[in-house]
């Protein structure tokens, strides 16, 4: 897998299935915070303070992500 930064956007570059993947600004962040380590508990109190954005939907729409990105297998859980 290989990711590039286009502006504020994220590019994920599945190689094994030969498949593009775009994050827009709020998921290119959400994986910007998650590859530094943090909880996505701390990524979403940071998403929060940064994007106008209510609380119930930016964790509805970072669950989407997760839930997608996961079944891609291009994130792995961890605890």
């Amino acid at each position: 897998m290989r990711t590039q930064s286009v502006h504020d956007e994220l590019v994920i570059l599945d190689l094994a299935e030969g498949e593009y993947y775009g994050l827009d600004p709020v998921g290119a962040r959400f994986w910007a915070l998650l590859e530094t380590g943090v909880t996505v508990a701390e990524a979403l109190d940071s998403l929060f303070d940064v994007f106008d954005v209510g609380r119930q939907q930016l964790e509805a729409d970072i669950a989407r992500l997760l839930e997608d990105l996961t079944a891609k297998a291009l994130l792995l859980a961890r605890d």
